[in-house]
């Protein structure tokens, strides 16, 4: 009913007016037209409260939002809900990270890596550590551009290799191929 009353042109203002329901009940209830209409079906079946439903709001993807309703009413829930929180929140920081390196770094596929020396990897997705590392390497006399690379959650990071390396790695690759 609310949303018909929102695609009739009300506000929620009006809508809550007219009703005698809060904005933020009018907000909650439209949420739920957001959720797999079978899934939210079956969950009614289940001891849910309403304050089960508005936790799912917590979540960005319509996606994960079914998922979690799926398990709404059992033991599985709260982890389920947390861990997809958590899930989100790492897509959201890599994505931050990443448009900051695309500023910063250049990005090199996994042939090109032998090309550069490795420096360091990072397990996570913190923007300031990221950044503190990157400002480390590029500050000073250095001259050294950042690379990088993605190996699942891991950024991989490296420079342009001097010219011992370079020196090193084919003396390195000349002994072997005699042994």
């Amino acid at each position: 009913g609310f949303q018909l009353m929102l695609d009739l042109g009300e506000s929620v203002n009006d809508i809550s007016k007219q009703t005698g329901f809060s904005k933020s009940t009018i907000y909650h209830r439209v949420k739920l037209l957001e959720l797999d209409p079978e899934e939210f079906k079956k969950s009614q079946n289940r001891e849910i409260s309403i304050n089960d439903y508005i936790k799912l709001e917590k979540l960005k993807s319509t996606e994960n939002k079914n998922a979690v309703l799926k398990v709404m009413g059992t033991s599985d829930f709260e982890y389920r809900l947390k861990s997809l929180l958590e899930k989100e929140k790492r897509e959201e920081q890599k994505a931050e990270v990443l448009e900051y390196l695309k500023t910063v770094a250049t990005n090199i596929s996994s042939e090109d890596r032998e090309k550069y020396s490795f420096k360091v990897w990072k397990y996570n997705y913190d923007l300031k550590s990221i950044k503190s590392y990157v400002e480390s390497i590029t500050k000073g006399d250095s001259n050294e551009k950042v690379y990088y690379s993605l190996d699942g959650t891991f950024i991989n990071f490296y420079v342009e290799k001097t010219d011992d390396e370079i020196t090193e790695t084919k003396e390195t690759a000349e002994e072997i191929e005699r042994k």
